[in-house]
């Protein structure tokens, strides 16, 4: 039996086209980072790039934090987030 993957990564269409012009200061994505240094975190990989203008759900599948980015299918999309832990609810 294997194990369940971390993250449950999940994409949310948008229609329309891109509201704004791509970042040229990253041509090969961006690694999102939603926590400061030192504090206890892990990082989820998504498809890269986006395979069209979606919102991407990343749920961990340890403590439950859910964060939510934005991608338009271009060079400038996340191809990774790194999420803060938080503990686990009683």
């Amino acid at each position: 039996m294997s194990a369940k993957p971390q993250f449950t990564v999940r994409a949310m269409h948008r229609n329309g086209p891109p509201t704004c012009r791509p970042n040229p200061a990253y041509p090969n994505g961006i690694d999102v980072r939603e926590t400061a240094p030192g504090v206890q975190s892990c990082r989820a990989e998504l498809p890269y790039p986006a395979p069209e203008r979606l919102i991407w759900s990343v749920r961990c599948r340890l403590c439950g934090r859910t964060l939510m980015l934005t991608a338009a299918g271009r060079a400038d999309d996340p191809r990774s987030v790194t999420i803060p832990c938080r503990d686990k609810l009683q």
